[in-house]
């Protein structure tokens, strides 16, 4: 994500510094990208053991893609709020990162209030309190 205002590019280490930060992040990420893999595995045209192949598969990627890793959340966003501040971070897993190529881009957004406790103290004005 780029800072206009400072000149520097904000990298999700720099961003987020602690392991207990990214255990937060990760854990919700997972969670959200989990919730999306059931909705898809809901398909009338397979089989109950297809259906928890696919299921199986796709937390498989899903842990093994949002470890508590900065490196795993290096692609990110911001979600404005009205008043310009960062109201959220959605954060972008290519195809192969946390699950097959078919399902795309990935998205998980992760809210201000949850990130802010984390977030290194020069970048904290940056979000919405």
């Amino acid at each position: 994500m780029w800072l206009p205002g400072r000149g520097e590019m904000l990298t999700a280490e720099r961003l987020v510094p602690s392991a207990e930060g990214w255990q937060v992040v990760a854990r919700q990420v997972a969670e959200q990208l989990a919730a999306s893999a059931q909705v898809r595995a809901i398909d009338g045209a397979l089989s109950p053991q297809e259906r928890k192949s696919l299921l199986d598969s796709a937390l498989r990627m899903i842990d093994e893609g949002t470890g508590p890793d900065p490196a795993n959340f290096a692609q990110f966003e911001p979600v404005p709020a009205p008043d310009g501040r960062i109201a959220a971070l959605r954060f972008v897993f290519p195809p192969y990162q946390v699950g097959p190529y078919a399902d795309g881009v990935q998205y998980a957004q992760v809210p201000a209030a949850t990130l802010l406790p984390y977030v290194a103290g020069e970048y904290q004005a940056l979000f919405v309190q």
